[in-house]
């Protein structure tokens, strides 16, 4: 079997083609999920995606891409796919092994901040 050539793409259109599939699989955010897989997997900023760069894609991408792809359309998180999560400022590494911080928490950690403040504070 021959070794499939490197190829240059625009960045959104391969978001928009992943995009397409995510769509027939029912995901609820088949774009934004795409541009984050095309991030992950390219190591592209979201500004390269919406600008359209063209990009190299070689065999070895388009193999990750495709993975990347095929796992969230098994609903793997999309945490899980990157390997990190921002919480609360913070950039934290995730794996299947660890939860992925819900939004809802950082309302959490604001509260129990608010309240450990107000027992510190002098009186």
């Amino acid at each position: 079997m021959a070794e499939q050539q490197d190829e240059c793409q625009h960045a959104d259109r391969l978001a928009a083609e992943i995009a397409g599939r995510l769509a027939k699989h029912g995901l609820e955010e088949p774009f934004a999920d795409a541009r984050r897989i095309v991030q992950a997997g390219m190591g592209l900023s979201r500004e390269s995606i919406a600008r359209g760069d063209l990009v190299r894609v070689t065999h070895h991408a388009r193999r990750n891409l495709h993975d990347l792809t095929e796992r969230r359309i098994r609903r793997e998180p999309i945490a899980y796919l990157r390997g990190r999560c921002e919480f609360y400022g913070l950039d934290l590494v995730v794996t299947r092994d660890t939860l992925i911080p819900r939004p809802e928490t950082e309302l959490l950690v604001e509260a129990v901040l608010g309240t450990a403040n107000a027992y510190a504070a002098p009186r």
